[in-house]
């Protein structure tokens, strides 16, 4: 029986990458579970630059700016044959 790994690594401004690994039985669980962390990195991304926003706004700094200077969460995701 075959074996898929979902290899995960996130980075974060100001940390050490942090990686994982999960074994699953088929590609399409791998995929979906790839699917799923990839979401999260986009709405870590949204949550951080939306408060980004907001704390520059309080101190008059242009959004896009703000935008511009945020340190977003990022991730690499892959799915393997073992």
């Amino acid at each position: 029986m075959k074996t898929f790994l979902l290899l995960v690594t996130w980075f974060v401004h100001g940390q050490q990458p942090s990686s994982y690994q999960a074994s699953f039985t088929s590609a399409e669980t791998c995929e979906a579970a790839k699917a799923e962390v990839l979401k999260d990195a986009e709405r870590l991304k949204r949550e951080t630059i939306e408060k980004s926003i907001a704390q520059a706004r309080i101190v008059g700094i242009p959004d896009d700016m703000a935008i511009a200077g945020a340190r977003v969460p990022s991730v690499v995701a892959s799915c393997v044959n073992q």
